[in-house]
C-alpha cells in the first residue's frame, strides 16, 4: 500500500469514529485506493497479514 495511502489512514485513526469529518476522510481514503487501480482488500486493523493470507482475515466493511 502507498505511503500516502497509510498517512490518510493513521489520519483517520485519531478522528472520532462516526462523526462527519471521520466519513469524510473514509470516503477520502476509499476513492484514493480506488484510484490506484489495484487490487485491495481492506480488513480490520486487527487482522495480520498471515488471516489475509489464508483468507481468514475480518473484512472491513463498515
Amino acid at each position: 500500500m502507498s505511503i500516502f495511502i497509510q498517512e490518510k489512514i493513521n489520519e483517520l485513526n485519531k478522528i472520532c469514529k462516526g462523526s462527519e469529518k471521520y466519513i469524510e476522510k473514509y470516503n477520502e481514503i476509499l476513492k484514493s485506493i480506488v484510484s490506484l487501480k489495484g487490487l485491495y482488500t481492506i480488513v480490520n486493523r486487527n487482522t495480520t497479514d498471515d488471516d489475509v493470507k489464508n483468507n481468514k482475515g475480518k473484512f472491513f466493511l463498515d
